[in-house]
């Protein structure tokens, strides 16, 4: 897949590494609702061939503004060239696109789990809580879908979605309390208590944690940090103000189709 970022080659290359390309995971959290409008609804339109913003809003009935941030969102990513000519939009077929309309498409149920953590586990939250269960649960249960999927960059962009709001809360209440009382950046210690998680949720935690290579979960519920974990835990700071975007993201359909 073609790509403008040099951090998404280096992760198709060696994966997530929360000390080198954090960001990836941020970048999928962002650019997934507007994967998925696009894959639901403009790529039919486009198949005849390109047309401009303008030209699309009119035919599926969005607004531009909306649509023309989605599009330039697919060009960077290589699912469509832009022509600054015409300023026409044409898409890139293949199988990056083929993969994107199958695990994101109207029918598909990633697409709808997916929607669902945009909706119910806005960040920060507590580990135990509702909204880590809902992400906990789609990991465990859907991620094997697409982390299977012949697009290794798809499958990044979508791991975003599940870690970046489960990283932010984890990194957010290791320094804040429920008040925003910061305790200060020396608070992010090597060890983090996830005890009152059950079994269940602590085994496909340390799961994560793992793959991340940021520690080990012990038996106790304990997250031991390596000291390179604890750093790179800590550039997840930048997280926060991207998923305060969730109450918008979660209606990014809406503000396609009305007015603000």
């Amino acid at each position: 897949m073609p790509v403008e970022s040099s951090t998404l080659e280096e992760a198709l290359v060696n994966g997530i590494d929360l000390s080198t390309n954090a960001f990836m995971l941020i970048h999928g959290w962002t650019a997934c609702p507007l994967l998925m409008e696009f894959a639901a609804r403009c790529v039919k339109l486009l198949e005849p061939g390109g047309k401009t913003a303008e030209e699309l809003a009119k035919d599926a009935d969005m607004k531009v503004g909306p649509l023309a941030i989605a599009l330039r969102t697919c060009s960077v990513l290589g699912y469509l060239s832009f022509e600054p000519s015409t300023r026409e939009y044409t898409l890139v077929k293949g199988s990056e696109l083929n993969e994107l309309v199958a695990v994101l498409g109207p029918e598909a149920p990633t697409a709808q789990v997916l929607r669902k953590i945009y909706a119910d586990a806005a960040p920060p939250f507590r580990l135990p809580s509702a909204q880590a269960s809902v992400c906990l649960e789609v990991w465990n249960e859907h991620r094997p879908r697409w982390h299977a999927s012949t697009s290794r960059a798809l499958s990044i962009l979508l791991d975003g979605v599940v870690l970046a709001p489960l990283l932010t809360s984890i990194a957010y209440f290791a320094r804040w309390d429920d008040a925003g009382l910061d305790f200060g950046q020396d608070s992010m210690t090597e060890h983090l208590d996830f005890a009152q998680m059950d079994a269940a949720a602590r085994d496909i935690l340390g799961g994560i944690v793992k793959e991340l290579n940021i520690g080990t979960m012990g038996a106790s519920g304990t997250v031991v940090l390596t000291s390179k974990g604890s750093l790179a835990l800590q550039r997840c700071y930048s997280y926060f103000v991207p998923t305060s975007y969730s109450p918008l993201l979660s209606r990014f359909s809406h503000a396609l189709a009305e007015d603000p």
